[in-house]
């Protein structure tokens, strides 16, 4: 390799953070951490159980709620299938299986019989009929137009100051009008009546105004990889790229020498502009597997990998991680045979339990949970399908949601894709770390209403900024006060951090339940029949999870004595 591409933005992936850190002995077997299995299974896991009657209970005797169960499969049980996501999702699951398998039967062709700059000529075509089927030819034809214009102003701009500038104009706008007027987006609005007899849904149903919002991070994606490919620096070495070429293994610089590479080179670095053509462009935007959820990719990512299929997972790590996808699938299908708190939460019965605040706390950890499992299951389904094609997405939930004590580890390893998209294309455009408090509350204010324009997310969106200051600050001073950062190797300084973990993981909580579950109203009634008069109730919860931040205390410790390597 005689020169190295250019890569932009570089930012820090802290893959080798772990790589000097000093490792203490194992305190699994010490009497701390059997003190600790005491708390897990008698005061957190016995009252989560004792919860799951009361649950039933609340939801049978709530006539909404009951209307909201579906007939289950195990024992008498009933199934909660509230939300609308998750159930179109499970019923759907036969007909995705079988989509899959016919997609891969005849990618695996194209990739044995098509040279690498013929392939996206595949992908092209299986998600132009992906589209058609999914939206019908009116849907698909708009949308069709809206990436071309896309395509044309990156185009020609190139290596303008004003391709990012005018595609974020033009990309807002489109989402703007997908939220407020969507009928503009129609054949008849634009070209007159006798077109509306094309505007019918498509074979699957499903109008483009819902994945409207992925096309719009892909178009972002692949323009503003163009303008940094276009900047006049394709071809030389960066600081990155050296310094990740010295924590690479030896299989992996073979593979980069071979044209491939582990995911954070290939994200990074810039294709040759003759990559950056419309067909590529269609295939990318609209690859079938990873369509409709995602994992996000940038542009760069996912046309290395048409060029070169991914050698990270082997045909066994593939079975397993089929396995693993198989009892998440099981442990949330059965638990929501056990725990309808999605329905209870849906249909505002949680309002009956209002005098047991134990009982709402339980509900707020459970809700979160199923939540948590039914994005792990949605998104790795789809990334399973991309891998056995070649394609090698980031794993968007690489930790469980109870195994994170800060708020910047907990949306670093949530939505992984989606929090490595905005780094890329808006922290670090607008000036990354170094006005860090101000673009915290841009990129979580887009994260809001790129969900949904409303005030509900828009409010989860700026209780999420506010919560991230007090641990910035506290982390700048331990890092510059030569006192505190003395402290950090203190015994007792674990504790602190258990404390103040727990503090955080309430906060995450309570925005969570805000965004995506009962809004302002609920969470404020919620949170106020937990805590007015309950400073016993409190005092538990807090110290319940201070002792699970202890325990992930030690799980951190134990990934680096084995040499695992997370920044999250």
């Amino acid at each position: 390799m005689a020169s190295l591409p250019h890569s932009a933005p570089r930012d820090d992936d802290g893959d080798d953070k772990y790589s000097k850190a000093p490792v203490s002995p194992s305190r699994w077997c010490s009497l701390e951490m059997f003190s600790f299995y005491f708390v897990v299974t008698c005061l957190h896991f016995l009252p989560l159980a004792m919860f799951s009657p009361i649950a039933r209970k609340t939801c049978d005797e709530h006539p909404q709620c009951k209307g909201l169960l579906r007939r289950g499969w195990v024992g008498d049980l009933s199934l909660d299938l509230a939300d609308n996501q998750w159930r179109e999702f499970r019923a759907n699951i036969p007909m995705l299986i079988q989509a899959a398998a016919a997609f891969l039967a005849l990618s695996r062709l194209a990739r044995h019989f098509l040279p690498p700059a013929r392939r996206s000529v595949w992908y092209c075509a299986s998600s132009a009929v992906y589209i058609w089927a999914l939206s019908g030819t009116g849907g698909a034809l708009v949308l069709f137009g809206i990436a071309g214009l896309n395509f044309l102003i990156g185009q020609i701009l190139g290596g303008s100051r004003y391709n990012p500038l005018a595609t974020w104009t033009f990309g807002v706008a489109v989402m703007v009008i997908n939220e407020f007027r969507r009928d503009w987006l129609s054949l008849h609005y634009l070209f007159g009546e006798e077109f509306r007899m094309y505007d019918t849904r498509g074979l699957l149903g499903i109008h483009m105004s819902m994945y409207m919002r992925m096309v719009f991070l892909k178009m972002v994606s692949f323009n503003v990889d163009y303008y940094w490919a276009e900047q006049g620096m394709s071809g030389k070495a960066s600081s990155w790229h050296m310094k990740a070429l010295e924590k690479y293994s030896e299989a992996e610089r073979d593979d980069i020498a071979r044209g491939g590479g582990p995911y954070s080179w290939r994200e990074k670095t810039a294709r040759p502009s003759s990559d950056y053509n419309f067909v590529a462009y269609y295939a990318y935007l609209f690859y079938v597997p990873l369509m409709l959820t995602g994992p996000i990719m940038p542009f760069n990512a996912f046309i290395s990998y048409v060029h070169k299929e991914q050698t990270s997972y082997s045909s066994r790590d593939l079975f397993l991680y089929l396995l693993r996808l198989l009892i998440a699938f099981l442990m949330l299908d059965v638990g929501s045979h056990f725990y309808p708190v999605i329905a209870i939460c849906t249909s505002g019965a949680y309002e009956f339990m209002y005098s047991q605040p134990a009982h709402l706390a339980a509900l707020v950890y459970m809700t979160l949970k199923s939540m948590w499992l039914k994005f792990l299951v949605l998104w790795r389904f789809f990334r399973t399908w991309a891998l056995f094609d070649g394609i090698e997405p980031v794993e968007n939930m690489n930790r469980c949601m109870s195994n994170n004590w800060t708020l910047e580890g907990f949306w670093k390893s949530w939505h992984r894709s989606f929090n490595r998209w905005l780094v890329r294309y808006i922290y670090i455009p607008l000036g990354g770390s170094h006005y860090k408090y101000i673009t915290v509350f841009v990129v979580f204010t887009f994260v809001a209403l790129w969900h949904d324009m409303n005030m509900k997310l828009l409010a989860w969106g700026w209780i999420t900024g506010l919560t991230f200051l007090p641990e910035m600050l506290i982390k700048v001073m331990f890092n510059r006060i030569a006192s505190l950062r003395a402290m950090k190797k203190k015994n007792y300084f674990r504790f602190l951090v258990a404390f103040g973990g727990a503090l955080n993981i309430l906060l995450l909580m309570v925005a969570n339940m805000v965004g995506y579950s009962v809004g302002l109203s609920g969470t404020g009634g919620i949170a106020s029949s937990i805590t007015w008069g309950n400073a016993l109730l409190v005092l538990y919860v807090v110290w319940v999870l201070a002792n699970g931040v202890i325990f992930m205390q030690e799980w951190r410790e134990e990934e680096k004595r084995r040499g695992i390597k997370k920044d999250y």
